[in-house]
């Protein structure tokens, strides 16, 4: 599924890490999933933090209809200051904590 903050966050090298594994297919698969639901998660957290909870049921509503949408983040960018960079930097934390599990189970 497309999200309107997909541009920002670039999850490639967790996808050719979890390619380096030797477990099944379809454990790839799912560990990929559950990465991005991972990253999904903390970044929805971090936007609901700094969003004014005036703001959130909004935001919730249009994001469910269409997560996809580019205006979204046009919304965001006029209720949150920097909130390009907010999206990045938390992303790039879960990629640097997953990527560091990962490789532990690479280099075995």
């Amino acid at each position: 599924m497309d999200i309107f903050y997909d541009h920002i966050i670039l999850i490639h090298e967790i996808h050719s890490e979890v390619e380096m594994l030797d477990v099944s297919e379809k454990d790839k698969k799912e560990m990929v999933q559950l990465i991005e639901e991972t990253i999904h998660q903390r970044i929805l957290h971090i936007i609901l933090d700094h969003l004014h909870k005036d703001h959130h049921e909004e935001f919730l509503t249009r994001f469910q209809a269409a997560p996809q949408d580019g205006a979204l983040l046009d919304f965001l960018k006029g209720k949150v200051a920097d909130i390009e960079e907010r999206i990045k930097e938390a992303a790039e934390e879960v990629k640097y904590e997953l990527l560091k599990e990962l490789r532990k189970h690479t280099s075995k």
